[in-house]
């Protein structure tokens, strides 16, 4: 039975190592390779594409190029279509006056002004 314990405590010694050194490479490595695994993911998920457009006959640094710049047109387009949707609602909002977070503190001294005063209101040191 002592036998049986003490591989037992081996094996969770050994598991808990190897448990450590993981969360130690991840905590500590993983800002400074980011990059480089979100660029290995992206050039695995556009390998089929370039592959697909070399065996028709395109030069394979030519396929690569076309394809890099259609998934950067792709998610360039996607963060505009995301800004524009968030900036046209925010412009919605403040254009109807319900925008309460642009500028909290004055929205009460600016609403007169708003509604036809012929002057801005006076900035109070």
């Amino acid at each position: 039975m002592p036998e049986r314990l003490a591989k037992y405590l081996w094996a969770a010694l050994c598991w808990a190592l190897v448990i450590a050194a993981l969360w130690l490479a991840l905590r500590f490595l993983l800002p400074w390779l980011a990059p480089f695994l979100v660029a290995l993911g992206a050039a695995a998920l556009m390998e089929p594409a370039v592959g697909t457009l070399a065996r028709h006959g395109w030069r394979r640094s030519v396929a690569a190029g076309l394809v890099t710049l259609a998934v950067l047109a792709a998610a360039v387009g996607a963060v505009y279509a995301l800004a524009s949707k968030r900036a046209w609602t925010c412009l919605q909002r403040i254009l109807r006056g319900r925008c309460r977070s642009w500028w909290p503190r004055r929205s009460r001294r600016w609403r007169g002004w708003r509604r036809g005063c012929t002057s801005p209101p006076r900035r109070r040191a």
